[in-house]
């Protein structure tokens, strides 16, 4: 499966409006007040056309206008010209092969909700021909006869281009495709006259439009029975019940599905459904005045239940405080050796998550020798703290850790000493900084050009550990030990912009995930094919993000609930 028809013309025509509503509050340029900036109390209305087992429902609650009414509240005097010319430019390029204009077509018609789905990881449910998805928009109309000119307008020039058009009856509702749209989904190539497309008018509210006709079917089949749409579903409703009620938007995504969905894509593993543990997620977003926050809503799937949990936290973990500044990736919190446990088995059956931090893990196990994740759950419960200091050089990186020295850390660090020595490593003391450490290190001895019975020694550190008050770090370089160590180190629990990165956040919580998006997201990536694609379509947006912290907030037997705020550059 190839993504040609998500950014096919119909998709892109449509998926625009979308776009340049969430370029609206990252680029930012003109004056409305910050009383907007909640958002509004609306669910998507459009979601009763939207089968309940879509794998990605996204729903943007305002129309792009009223967002971009919104961008001076973040761009700089300096940045706005840059910022218009980037709106203008996306939207030139996802437009183009469409032939239509957003302000003299769409923006007179368009309503206060846009609701793009993917409702089917494979239409024909045939792996034999590959996977066939199926994706819909649902565009709200505030103006039903100019909708309907449009929808009219659209499909005359698809006429006049030479294609055989379809008006269908079904269920009282005319659908309008290409005589090939039946067979084209998710095969087309980016150009406008071989693009799939249906498209229908419901009632005097909605425009849909899809990459098949099957999709606008299912789409009315939904909305005509409540047992099959996402707004009906007791699940979902009692979800949504649990999130702010303002909102810009709503995400949705249903694991089991996207998971499949997913496969699709190349260099996917087969999922093993039989371990995933979570059903869904919802993501209410709303705006700051410092970027966009999302509050989550991670749902247990049937017969499986969350551990009941308070948030362990009120501040920020004391051993934040031993992670240098500059950090660009980190992690900090409490009771690590349980959140391992809950990692290793909440996300084991998603490879999409462990390919992203797979290779992060790769590199520590390739470093130290061993298995992470095991290390990692054997160790106390107290406050930690994880900081990742990359290199020039892309495969290389060192890393800090910090944690309470309880009497469970203190006892496993003395196995790890025992361990290194079983594996050929010298444990032995030097001093950093007046600090004494211990170091963990590869002995090999060379001959000496001067003499050929003299010996050289060299010892390859591959460890650090050093006591500080009721604290025990460990470092894989001595050059990141030093910083955490020295008499004038800044840690990041100093610096502004990590407090501006956690303020809208809640302060009860269990730690932080904190990502300097300019320095981490290149190599991130590199390592994902997903994030590769995304990168690449939001790219003009992604350059005005400073950073993204996610922070969990605890959980009962079936919710889990947490934040991520994503902050923008030039924020006031």
């Amino acid at each position: 499966m190839k993504f040609r028809s998500f950014i096919s013309a119909l998709i892109a025509a449509a998926a625009v409006l979308f776009v340049l509503g969430l370029g609206g509050w990252l680029v930012l340029m003109a004056q409305t007040p910050l009383t907007f900036l909640p958002g509004v109390e609306a669910t998507p209305a459009a979601t009763l056309f939207v089968d309940k087992r879509s794998p990605v429902v996204v729903s943007l609650m305002v129309t792009p206008t009223r967002l971009a009414e919104l961008r001076q509240v973040f761009a700089a005097p300096s940045r706005r010209r840059q910022a218009a010319q980037d709106i203008e430019r996306l939207q030139a390029d996802l437009l183009a092969q469409t032939h239509l204009d957003y302000e003299r077509d769409i923006q007179p018609w368009l309503g206060d909700e846009i609701t793009f789905a993917v409702t089917s990881a494979d239409l024909d449910r045939n792996a034999q021909n590959g996977a066939q998805p199926g994706y819909l928009l649902a565009l709200a109309s505030q103006d039903s006869e100019q909708a309907r000119q449009f929808i009219q307008l659209f499909w005359q020039k698809r006429a006049i281009a030479g294609e055989n058009l379809v008006f269908e009856q079904y269920a009282g509702v005319k659908l309008i495709y290409a005589a090939d749209a039946e067979t084209a989904a998710g095969n087309a190539p980016l150009a406008i006259n071989n693009a799939p497309l249906a498209t229908a008018v419901v009632g005097d509210r909605f425009v849909l439009l899809a990459n098949s006709p099957l999709v606008l079917r299912q789409a009315i089949n939904a909305a005509q029975a409540s047992d099959l749409n996402l707004q009906q579903a007791p699940a979902y409703r009692q979800a949504l019940r649990q999130l702010p009620s303002r909102r810009l938007g709503l995400i949705y995504c249903d694991f089991h599905q996207l998971s499949g969905w997913l496969v699709g894509l190349p260099d996917q593993p087969v999922v093993d459904r039989s371990q995933q543990v979570i059903e869904n997620l919802l993501v209410n977003l709303q705006l700051t005045s410092q970027g966009l926050l999302a509050d989550t809503l991670l749902t247990a799937a049937a017969g499986e239940a969350f551990e009941p949990s308070q948030p362990k936290l009120s501040k920020p973990s004391e051993a934040l405080a031993y992670m240098p500044a500059n950090a660009p990736f980190v992690a900090a919190g409490s009771h690590l050796s349980t959140l391992v446990k809950q990692m290793n088995s909440g996300f084991s059956g998603y490879p999409v998550v462990q390919q992203l931090v797979g290779p992060l893990l790769s590199q520590l196990q390739t470093q130290w020798n061993i298995d992470l994740p095991t290390v990692l759950a054997n160790f106390g419960e107290g406050n930690y703290g994880l900081a990742w200091l990359p290199h020039d050089e892309p495969a290389t990186a060192d890393w800090l850790f910090a944690i309470e020295n309880d009497e469970t850390t203190r006892n496993y660090l003395a196995a790890l000493d025992e361990q290194a020595r079983q594996q050929g490593l010298s444990v032995g003391t030097l001093e950093v900084d007046e600090q004494p450490v211990t170091a963990w290190a590869r002995l090999s001895a060379d001959a000496q050009e001067t003499s050929a019975d003299a010996l050289a020694l060299r010892a390859d550190v591959v460890g650090l550990k050093a006591n500080v008050g009721d604290q025990v770090i460990l470092a894989t370089a001595a050059e990141g030990l030093q910083q955490s160590l020295a008499a004038n180190h800044r840690s990041i629990l100093q610096s502004t912009d990590f407090h501006q990165a956690i303020a809208a956040l809640d302060t009860r919580n269990d730690g932080y995930l904190y990502f300097d998006w300019p320095q981490v997201g290149e190599r991130m990536r590199q390592q994902s094919p997903q994030l590769r694609w995304l990168s690449t379509s939001f790219q003009p947006f992604l350059k005005y993000l400073k950073s993204v912290t996610i922070s969990s907030y605890g959980s009962d037997a079936s919710f889990q609930r947490g934040g991520i705020f994503i902050r923008l550059m030039e924020s006031r």
